[in-house]
């Protein structure tokens, strides 16, 4: 059977076209710019694009019918539904931060379920730690070599408060 290799591009790139090349490879691929599509022709459509819905054409007109669907969609278990809210949100929050958080408001304790939330809050763990040792090298580096207080090296704005 033939394949098709697709390239998803979520926002305009002026640069996107069909095809890669280098010293030693040529591949083409169908580019599917998902800010052309209109979002109307794909909220009765399958089910797992509707996380998509929001990068589309007028997507902030059927956000709120692609949550209802996936919430009611029979073919996914609990977990997937979870899952596929927690990306329609992400996807959400690009385009409208505004729109997002009225959403996540309506149906927060859905996202917090997902495996796929436990991920990405597990990974804000990781940045908080990593910058937090960067602070502490930073203020530690700073105190050390000038000997100033850490409250001289905030106010001349060396130093970010946390």
């Amino acid at each position: 059977m033939p394949v098709d290799a697709l390239v998803f591009f979520i926002r305009p790139n002026s640069r996107a076209k069909g095809n890669y090349e280098n010293h030693a490879i040529s591949f083409r691929y169908k580019l599917i710019k998902l800010w052309e599509l209109p979002a109307r022709n794909f909220v009765t459509g399958e089910a797992a694009l509707l996380p998509f819905i929001p990068l589309m054409r007028n997507g902030e007109r059927y956000i709120e019918k692609a949550r209802k669907r996936i919430e009611n969609a029979k073919e996914f278990s609990g977990e997937e539904k979870r899952s596929l809210l927690t990306i329609l949100y992400m996807y959400t929050a690009i385009k409208d931060p505004d729109q997002a958080e009225a959403l996540l408001e309506e149906t927060r304790h859905v996202m917090f379920e997902s495996p796929l939330y436990d991920l990405i809050k597990q990974e804000g763990k990781l940045d908080t730690a990593r910058n937090m040792i960067f602070r502490f090298i930073e203020v530690a580096t700073n105190f050390e070599f000038t000997e100033l207080p850490v409250s001289v090296l905030l106010e001349a704005g060396l130093l970010r408060k946390s």
